[in-house]
């Protein structure tokens, strides 16, 4: 990406989001705000990834495809399909610090909600995906950063915790 294409790119953001937006963290979020916020949230594997323009040719948007595993929260169906700010299209590209990035056969848990443009995406920023590993034992486990530090949960502590978390109660 030439120097001419990054300083579009942050002029993009400026105007989009203003100022404060490109210095700005996420807010810091906990599984439990997490949680109540997420329209759905899923476990599965990243099977595809596609970077294309918004209609306005204004913002760069990538396309990931999630093979749902297991709906813990919400409704999904077998796929869904969200979108993250920032990509490469043809030789313009847009990347916008402190989003996730995913790849194919990611396995991942997911918190997905909408943002002002309807777009469904990854809530809280990278806060919302949780890497899951599953250990020599044969245990899942879940691993991210969100507010209060590192996130390291069995997937079967998460199925209890999450829902608990959407109606208020506790674990």
């Amino acid at each position: 990406m030439t120097v001419q294409q990054n300083l579009g790119s942050a002029c993009l953001l400026v105007l989009m989001f203003g100022a404060p937006a490109l210095a700005a963290s996420p807010i810091p979020r906990t599984l439990q705000d997490l949680s109540g916020d997420a329209e759905v949230v899923v476990v599965g594997t990243v099977t595809e990834r596609q970077s294309r323009f918004n209609d306005d040719r204004t913002l760069i948007l990538t396309d990931t495809t999630l093979r749902v595993e297991e709906t813990l929260a919400g409704q999904a169906g077998a796929w869904v399909t969200f979108s993250e700010y920032g990509g490469i299209v043809g030789d313009r590209g847009l990347v916008v610090s402190g989003l996730p990035q995913y790849r194919e056969g990611d396995r991942v848990l997911l918190f997905l909600c909408r943002d002002f443009l309807d777009l469904l995406r990854t809530c809280g920023a990278s806060q919302g995906k949780l890497e899951l590993r599953t250990t020599a034992e044969g245990i899942v486990r879940a691993r991210g950063l969100m507010a209060g530090g590192r996130i390291d949960s069995t997937l079967q502590e998460l199925r209890a915790t999450i829902p608990a978390a959407r109606t208020g109660g506790q674990p």
